[in-house]
């Protein structure tokens, strides 16, 4: 994997900060996109099929939501690819 899990958010989102938190604590860098001052971002989102925040997007998967399990999994992926 070459690129950084991307996650939209927005700013009173709890669930947002806490998957922030997870990749944070996990030395993992992110890119973050604040739906608030991202023009378009929520109707990219949408026609995504997502209506629900956080949403990470990473080389392999998609989600939303607070999703520990699939952190883990993104974070167990990268370990073994050696990155």
């Amino acid at each position: 994997m070459t690129s950084h899990p991307t996650v939209y958010t927005s700013d009173e989102c709890n669930k947002c900060t806490r998957t922030k938190g997870e990749f944070e604590r996990r030395g993992v860098a992110i890119t973050e996109i604040n739906i608030e001052e991202t023009p378009g971002a929520v109707p990219a989102l949408k026609a995504m099929g997502f209506g629900e925040l956080p949403v990470v997007v990473t080389d392999d998967d998609r989600w939303s939501g607070h999703r520990l399990d699939k952190i883990l999994m993104y974070i167990r992926h990268r370990t073994c690819d050696g990155v």
